[in-house]
């Protein structure tokens, strides 16, 4: 089963939204592998995460499905309260909502390279502007994650950042 997390989810059960994101999925089959192991196995080693998302819904999934590869996660719900987080724990990377009201996606990235120019960020959107996109890109970002978005390319996307 491939897991999809769709803002405008149906009853398919391919699909999870952020409402499920309370449900475990360490019992999901992914790609035909149900026993939780696959080509993820041994990739994260515990290496922390920080998901900022001022949705609730998308944080604890993220979170979970993070957990689930390997991962220590902590979550922010605004661009000031993941800087307060990235001085504190020090994280290996960061997945960052484009989006967000106060501080955006752009303002907490560009504070972000003044303070930690080689920490790994990747940009969580469902704005598909070019234009913004360049701009992020020319603030130096490792990634893209478009919403809806496909669990399993997280899970890669993520993973490569730390090939």
């Amino acid at each position: 089963m491939r897991l999809v997390y769709n803002k405008y989810n149906s009853a398919s059960r391919n699909m999870i939204a952020p409402s499920q994101a309370g449900l475990s999925l360490l019992n999901v089959e992914t790609n035909g592998v149900s026993n939780g192991k696959g080509w993820w196995e041994g990739m994260a080693q515990g290496k922390l995460i920080i998901v900022v998302d001022d949705q609730r819904g998308i944080r604890l999934l993220l979170e979970e499905v993070l957990v689930h590869y390997g991962y220590r996660v902590v979550t922010a719900s605004d661009g000031e309260e993941a800087l307060a987080l990235v001085a504190q724990v020090q994280p290996d990377l960061v997945l960052l909502d484009m989006n967000m009201p106060g501080l955006s996606g752009p303002e907490t990235l560009r504070a972000l390279r003044e303070r930690w120019p080689v920490l790994p960020v990747i940009m969580v959107t469902a704005d598909e502007d070019d234009a913004h996109w360049a701009t992020v890109q020319k603030l130096g970002v490792q990634g893209r994650i478009s919403k809806p978005f496909d669990l399993d390319d997280l899970a890669r996307i993520v993973a490569g950042c730390h090939a």
